[in-house]
């Protein structure tokens, strides 16, 4: 069986045609049952919007029905038809769930297609409105459980809504949250002039970006990225969305990384300087630096390089300042550290 906005059941037949008739006159899809086991075999092939619902039935009435396809999982919307004066039994069901019930008296019949086409509009709104729901808890969970700060504020930046980020963020409870204008929570430069400027281009439905200071009670300072967009229904503006993120710990690495990297690149240019040319004095040997200054070797490579020096003498400066002593080393039959020195400074000459 095809798609089917509503399943009538009553036995007797002919009624149950000219129902069908009427409704579908209507432009609604109607199936027919006949029986109270009929409307198992229906359902199971295709499930209505609607049941219209006769009271007695050959099998069971509309009680055992009800009471049965809830069991099974059925929980489909009906209207109950009773006989005229059976008011208490029609009392009975709509208290099971009944959308509604139509008395078989008069013209009921010219009754049914309204009847059910409010009822059929009720439960669209109803579907509608479960939807809306489970969008808004989703929703709920969301702003509750992602890391950035999230707030809505009215179209003066008081905010309006803030979720738990936001609160753990600024280390202000969300009530009091919910009493600030935007402007009051940054300690920066933002001011109602650059929030007035900030509002003009996200009412051209685009995003504003920039980063603010925000100085917490307990005296942290964060530095936050924010994205300031506008929230729209058609043309109208409904609010402003602000998506604010805490980035004062990369802020902080990228800075000393930064400097890292300037004391590296300082280090290299100190350490390409000595390979270039060196101007050095023939007699004294000291360096002329970049200011003009002559300087001690020492001091000039202990400026330029990791170098530490320690002093001694060399064996020609022993034998020229200390001869005595130059031939005592030599008596004392220390004359190979004399000639092994000495070949040294022969290669360096």
């Amino acid at each position: 069986m095809k798609n089917i906005d509503l399943l009538i059941v009553e036995d007797d037949k002919n009624l149950n045609h000219l129902i069908k008739k009427v409704i579908e006159r209507n432009g609604l899809k109607a199936g027919q049952a006949f029986s109270g086991e009929n409307i198992f075999s229906i359902i199971n092939d295709s499930t209505p919007k609607l049941i219209l619902l006769d009271h007695y039935l050959p099998d069971m009435n509309s009680i055992d029905i009800i009471s049965e396809l809830n069991q099974k999982d059925y929980h489909i919307p009906f209207i109950i038809m009773t006989g005229d004066g059976n008011e208490n039994i029609a009392v009975d069901v709509m208290k099971l769930g009944a959308r509604d019930y139509i008395p078989k008296k008069g013209n009921f019949i010219e009754l049914i297609p309204e009847k059910i086409n409010s009822v059929l509009k009720e439960i669209e709104i109803s579907l509608e409105m479960e939807k809306n729901d489970k969008e808004i808890r989703l929703l709920s969970l969301i702003t509750k459980q992602v890391s950035d700060s999230i707030l809505t504020t009215d179209l003066n930046f008081n905010i309006t809504y803030a979720n738990d980020s936001a609160s753990k963020l600024y280390g202000i409870a969300t009530n009091t949250l919910l009493r600030q204008n935007l402007v009051n929570i940054f300690d920066s430069k933002i001011s109602t002039e650059s929030l007035s400027e900030i509002k003009e281009i996200v009412l051209k439905k685009e995003v504003w970006t920039g980063t603010f200071i925000k100085r917490r009670p307990d005296g942290t300072t964060l530095i936050c990225e924010n994205r300031i967009s506008a929230l729209f229904e058609g043309n109208a503006v409904l609010s402003f969305i602000i998506i604010q993120r805490d980035v004062t710990k990369r802020i902080k690495s990228e800075a000393r990384r930064e400097k890292v990297i300037m004391e590296l690149q300082t280090a290299l240019d100190n350490i390409k300087k000595l390979k270039g040319l060196i101007p050095i004095c023939a007699k004294c040997k000291k360096i002329r630096d970049d200011e003009g200054y002559w300087n001690e070797l020492e001091l000039y490579l202990h400026e330029h390089t990791d170098a530490d020096f320690t002093h001694g003498l060399c064996p020609d400066c022993v034998k020229e300042l200390y001869p005595k002593a130059y031939d005592k080393l030599l008596k004392s039959g220390k004359a190979s550290w004399n000639t092994n020195n000495k070949k040294k400074h022969k290669n360096h000459n």
